[in-house]
């Protein structure tokens, strides 16, 4: 396998990694199916991963109902799906414009809090602790 081709992998592992809690030999996997599956090289997987984002609710606002009607409306999920997904429960992943709409429809009609993130964006890291732990 090429280098550009290993480095693109590696982008998308690592980002699978984070995004879905995998281990790096699930990530791996999932990624030689998918390729295998599309029967595209690492470099056009990534092209593909960087049209989508991730769509996650800190607040369903004051009109669920509306925010799990809009939700449904761009997914296609059933009811429990975009129940969950409107309360916070699920992270879902879509394309860069459905999240987008999804987000403002969201916000506009609802008074929902929604955040939208690229799909291979990092989520960011934890604060580094302040606290020494270690024993005198």
């Amino acid at each position: 396998m090429a280098t550009k081709e290993s480095k693109a992998l590696g982008v998308v592992v690592k980002a699978l990694r984070q995004e879905n809690g995998l281990y790096d030999l699930e990530a791996c996997w999932t990624i030689g199916v998918l390729a295998a599956a599309l029967d595209i090289d690492g470099d056009e997987l990534v092209r593909l991963a960087e049209g989508y984002s991730t769509i996650r609710f800190t607040s369903c606002g004051d009109k669920k109902i509306q925010a799990i009607k809009i939700v449904r409306e761009y997914t296609k999920m059933g009811l429990k799906e975009a129940k969950e997904t409107v309360e916070g429960m699920h992270t879902i992943t879509a394309s860069a414009t459905v999240a987008s709409a999804i987000k403002e429809r969201c916000e506009a009609e609802c008074g929902s809090a929604v955040t939208v993130r690229s799909f291979l964006h990092a989520p960011p890291k934890p604060p580094k602790s302040t606290v020494d732990l270690s024993s005198d």
